[in-house]
C-alpha cells in the first residue's frame, strides 16, 4: 500500500523553509479568470484562514524529504527513473485550480482523495498571459472537438498519463488531494548543444518499456536518441552518456545533500540518502551531479544499488572482493550518496 498524506500534513511542510511551497487562488479580473501566485514558506495561521473554495497548495520533492514517498514512482516501472524528477503532491479546495497550461514533460497523476475533473486536448493551444502575471498559462479550451481530446472525473486510485506538450486543466469538485509524477526533459542546450535552434527543443525517449528501465540505468537506446537529437558533428555516446547523466543526477538547488565531514565506516549498512540522484550507463557512474568511469565488474553491483538504495553490511563484504570496489562505495560517500549514521 502506498503511503498517504492529507491537507493537514501537506500544510505543516509548507510552513517549511527547505520545502518548496505554492499557494495558487483563483479569482476574476476583468470578467475572466485570474490566477495569483504566492510561494512559501507560509504561516501556518495564513493556511489555517484560507477561504473554502479557489485555492491550491502544491509542495514539490515530496520523495526527498519523505523518502518512503519513493513507493509512488513503483507505479511506473516502464519509465527510466533517472528520466523522473520529482514528486509533487497537492491539496486543493472545491474549484482550486493552477490553470490551463503545457507541461513539456511527460506527468502522471494520480488521484488520493477527493475529486478533481480534467480536460485536455491535443490541438494547438494559444498562451495566454493575460490570466496571470506569475503563471505560463494558456487558453481557456473546449474538449470534444476531436477524438483525442478528453474530459473526466478522476476519483481515489485513477491515474491519468499525459504526454508531453498536450494542454490539460484540473479543476477540483471536492476538496482533494492530488499526486503528480514529473520527468525531466532537459533542453538540447542543457545537453551541450550550442545551436541557438536547440534552446527550446527537448529531449524525448525512444519506445520504452520495463525491460529498458531498470532502477538508474541510462539505457543505450537513451543515449543512442542524444546523439541523434543533439547532432553535434563527431558527438561520441561516451560524452553523450556523460551529458545525460550528470544532468539526470543534478540536484535542484537547496536539495542538494551534504558531502559527509567524516570518512566512511568500514563496515556496516550503507544507505542512500533522501535527496541523492544516481544512476549508470555502459561506460559511467553518476552521482548528484558527478560522474566517474564505473568499471564493467560493478556494473551488476550499482544496478543492485539503485534498485535498493541501500547496501548492507553482507553486501559490503562482495564489493570488497570486485577490484575497485571499496574505491567506488568511497567515492559515492565523498559524493553525499548515502546518509550518515547517526
Amino acid at each position: 500500500m502506498l503511503p498517504q498524506i492529507g491537507a493537514d500534513e501537506l500544510a505543516w511542510l509548507a510552513t517549511l523553509d527547505d520545502v518548496e511551497s505554492r499557494l495558487v487562488t483563483t479569482s476574476e479580473r476583468n470578467g475572466r479568470p485570474w490566477y495569483s501566485l504566492e510561494t512559501g514558506p507560509f504561516d501556518s495561521e495564513q493556511l489555517e484562514a484560507l477561504p473554502p473554495s479557489n485555492w491550491t497548495l502544491l509542495i514539490q520533492d515530496v520523495d526527498k524529504h519523505l523518502p518512503e514517498f519513493r513507493r509512488y514512482f513503483d507505479l511506473v516501472p516502464f519509465v527510466p527513473d533517472w528520466r523522473i524528477d520529482d514528486l509533487m503532491i497537492s491539496v486543493a479546495a472545491p474549484g482550486g485550480s493552477v490553470g490551463p497550461h503545457i507541461d513539456n514533460y511527460d506527468v502522471f497523476l494520480l488521484q488520493t482523495e477527493g475529486s478533481r475533473r480534467w480536460r485536455w486536448t491535443t490541438r494547438p493551444v494559444a498562451a495566454d498571459p493575460s490570466a496571470s502575471d506569475a503563471l505560463q498559462l494558456v487558453e481557456k479550451f473546449e474538449v470534444g472537438e476531436v477524438e483525442t481530446d478528453g474530459n473526466v472525473v478522476a476519483h481515489p486510485g485513477d491515474v491519468l498519463y499525459l504526454n508531453p506538450g498536450v494542454a490539460h486543466f484540473g479543476v477540483a469538485e471536492s476538496l482533494c488531494v492530488t499526486a503528480s509524477i514529473g520527468m525531466r526533459a532537459p533542453t538540447l542546450a542543457e545537453l551541450g548543444s550550442h545551436a541557438p535552434e536547440h534552446a527550446e527543443v527537448f529531449y524525448t525517449d525512444p519506445a520504452r518499456g520495463p525491460e529498458t528501465a531498470p532502477h538508474g540505468l541510462i539505457s543505450r537506446a537513451a543515449v543512442r536518441r542524444a546523439v541523434e537529437l543533439l547532432a553535434i558533428p563527431g558527438l561520441s555516446e561516451r560524452a553523450a552518456e556523460s551529458a545525460l547523466g550528470q544532468f539526470a543526477t543534478g540536484n535542484k538547488p537547496g536539495l542538494a545533500p551534504e558531502p559527509p565531514a567524516q570518512s566512511m565506516p568500514p563496515d556496516g549498512r550503507l544507505d542512500v540518502h533522501g535527496m541523492a540522484r544516481l544512476a549508470y550507463g555502459e561506460v559511467w557512474l553518476f552521482a548528484n551531479g558527478a560522474a566517474l568511469e564505473l568499471p564493467r565488474l560493478l556494473r551488476g553491483r550499482v544496478a543492485e544499488l539503485c534498485a535498493q538504495r541501500a547496501v548492507s553490511g553482507a553486501e559490503r563484504a562482495q564489493w570488497r572482493q570486485i577490484p575497485d570496489g571499496d574505491h567506488i562505495l568511497d567515492w559515492l560517500w565523498r559524493h553525499a550518496a548515502f546518509d550518515p549514521p547517526d
